[in-house]
């Protein structure tokens, strides 16, 4: 990856975490109550004890943990909101309303890839290997 592509990425991601702080802070304490029960959705980047007890999804919980911070984004924003299926979660940040689905190989923590939806008249899902392109990407 050539240094000019690194930081241009380092940035987009820096400015989707200063996002995602600025939107967090102007929410009601109301609101971020309701957008952050643990029971509607399980953190990644906050205490590993919320995570679930399965070694299978404590694994994938760690993949996703450190996918993020590789990307340059700060996990304690990113929330498990759906287990689609077994091998299919859904992931997003409320505070930017960005969801993508996180694929992992099956019986296995790896991540195979993520899905985006954009709009054309429906919504369509993409397909990639980029954490970060899916981010941006996305579409609500």
């Amino acid at each position: 990856m050539m240094e000019l592509e690194k930081e241009y990425l380092a940035e987009t991601a820096e400015r989707i975490n200063q996002y995602s702080r600025v939107n967090a802070f102007r929410w009601s304490e109301e609101a971020l109550l309701n957008v952050l029960d643990t029971k509607i959705r399980t953190p990644i980047g906050w205490s590993k004890q919320l995570w679930p007890k399965s070694n299978l999804s404590r694994l994938r919980f760690y993949e996703l943990d450190s996918e993020l911070k590789k990307a340059g984004l700060d996990s304690s924003f990113w929330f498990v909101s759906n287990q689609i299926n077994q091998e299919e979660w859904l992931v997003d940040n409320p505070f930017i309303t960005k969801q993508i689905i996180v694929t992992f190989e099956k019986n296995h923590g790896k991540i195979k890839a993520y899905l985006y939806g954009i709009e054309n008249h429906e919504k369509i899902l993409k397909k990639t290997d980029s954490l970060l392109e899916a981010v941006l990407l996305s579409q609500p």
